[in-house]
C-alpha cells in the first residue's frame, strides 16, 4: 500500500511530466510556427526573384529595340540633307522636291517628349517613287515618321502619271528638362 508521501511524489511526478509535456508542446508548436513562416517567406522569394528575373529580361530586350525618340532636334541642314537623301535614292529629282518647312516642336501633353514636324512637298513624282521615298524616311530608327500624307492626282498629262505630294515628317524629341520648365500640357 501507498503512503501519502509516495502519492505525493507520484502525484508530484505527473505534474512535472504534464507541465515537461505542454512545454514541448508550445516549443514544438513555436518551431512549426517558425517553419511555416519561413516556408512562406520562401514560397514569396521565389516568385519575387521569378519577377526580377522577367523584368530583367524584358529591360534587357527593351534595350536592343530601337530608339523611339531622338535625345536632341535635328538640325535644318541635317534634316534637309536626309530628306534629300531618300529622294534621291527613290529616284525622286531635286527638282520635284520643292519645299521643306521644319516647324517648331510641339509638347506632347504632360510628358517629357516633343514632336517636331517638319512639311515636305514634292511635285511631279510618281506613285512608286514616292513609296520609295516614304520607306527610306521611316527605316531610320528613331527617324521622321508620316503623320500626315495629302496625294494631288496627276494632271492631264501624255500618259503620265505624275503626282504631287505634301506630307508631314514628324520625329519625338525626348526633352524632359523643358517638360519640367512648362506648365503641364502646354505646348509652343
Amino acid at each position: 500500500m501507498k503512503t501519502n508521501g509516495s502519492k505525493l511524489v507520484e502525484r508530484r511526478h505527473t505534474v512535472m511530466a504534464a507541465g515537461l509535456f505542454a512545454a514541448l508542446l508550445s516549443v514544438g508548436a513555436m518551431i512549426y510556427g517558425h517553419m511555416a513562416e519561413a516556408r512562406a517567406a520562401a514560397v514569396t522569394a521565389m516568385s519575387d526573384a521569378k519577377a526580377c528575373e522577367e523584368l530583367a529580361s524584358e529591360i534587357r530586350s527593351l534595350r536592343e529595340r530601337p530608339s523611339l525618340a531622338k535625345s536632341q532636334e535635328l538640325a535644318h541642314q541635317e534634316l534637309t540633307q536626309r530628306i534629300e537623301a531618300a529622294a534621291q535614292s527613290a529616284g525622286i529629282g531635286v527638282q520635284s522636291l520643292i519645299r521643306i518647312t521644319p516647324e517648331p516642336a510641339r509638347r506632347v501633353t504632360q510628358t517629357a517628349y516633343e514632336r517636331k514636324p517638319t512639311q515636305v512637298v514634292l511635285r511631279d513624282v510618281k506613285l512608286p517613287q514616292l513609296v520609295a521615298f516614304l520607306e527610306q524616311i521611316g527605316a531610320e530608327d528613331a527617324g521622321p515618321q508620316v503623320t500626315r500624307l495629302r496625294l494631288d492626282a496627276p494632271a492631264e498629262q501624255d500618259g503620265g502619271d505624275q503626282w504631287g505630294a505634301e506630307l508631314t515628317l514628324t520625329y519625338l524629341i525626348y526633352s524632359p528638362e523643358a517638360n519640367r520648365t512648362r506648365s503641364p500640357g502646354t505646348e509652343h
